[in-house]
């Protein structure tokens, strides 16, 4: 297996979200809440982090391929919360390592919400089994069973 994760701090979040988007111009500008430099990009989804932790018991994951860090993912009691693999490293068999890997964590089904703006993540998720359940708020919440 080439892709490893790892449990880390929520204080080493910022450079792994920093990492994670470094390089997408296009995320930056179209699946964000709007468009952002990669530092208010990551400086916003490590805010919304923290603020969405203090209600929550999440845990903090670096995304490792051949022992170089190239993402995040932040998962509580059946959620995934946030994730993002860096542009480069986004090939069907490096993504897929990851994604069988956050299936096995949660042994049972779990959920998720994106922007609908996000369509890049949304076409994954469904891609990957995920079934809409709702959408309120311009937020589209996903359910893997």
């Amino acid at each position: 297996m080439m892709v490893t994760i790892k449990r880390v701090s929520i204080n080493e979040l910022n450079k792994l979200v920093l990492l994670s988007y470094s390089g997408d111009s296009e995320g930056l500008e179209k699946y964000h809440l709007q468009p952002f430099t990669l530092e208010d990009a990551a400086m916003c989804t490590v805010n919304m982090i923290r603020n969405e932790s203090k209600g929550a018991n999440f845990i903090y994951y670096r995304i490792s391929y051949q022992q170089r860090p190239i993402g995040y993912f932040v998962v509580g009691s059946e959620v995934l919360y946030s994730f993002c693999i860096n542009i480069k490293y986004r090939r069907p068999k490096i993504v897929m390592e990851w994604w069988n890997q956050v299936i096995k964590m949660f042994k049972g089904g779990f959920y998720t919400a994106v922007y609908d703006n996000n369509t890049r993540a949304l076409n994954f998720l469904k891609r990957r089994g995920m079934k809409v359940v709702s959408v309120e708020n311009n937020i589209v919440k996903l359910i893997k069973l």
